[in-house]
């Protein structure tokens, strides 16, 4: 999704999804995509690192 602009859309990936999943969890799956995509960006423009949680570390 990175280079829509150039590559548009991957029809063949909608098609797959279609049977699985409502046209509503489509955009809820695309929304959530979105919002990482722009919280990553957001981190990597005011370097934040990457914090692991207590539990995880052990």
């Amino acid at each position: 999704m990175m280079k829509v602009a150039e590559t548009h859309g991957a029809d063949d990936a909608l098609e797959a999804a279609r049977p699985v999943f409502s046209a509503r969890d489509v955009v809820d799956i695309t929304l959530a995509i979105g919002l990482m995509n722009a919280y990553s960006r957001l981190a990597i423009g005011f370097r934040r690192s990457v914090r692991v949680a207590p539990s995880a570390a052990a």
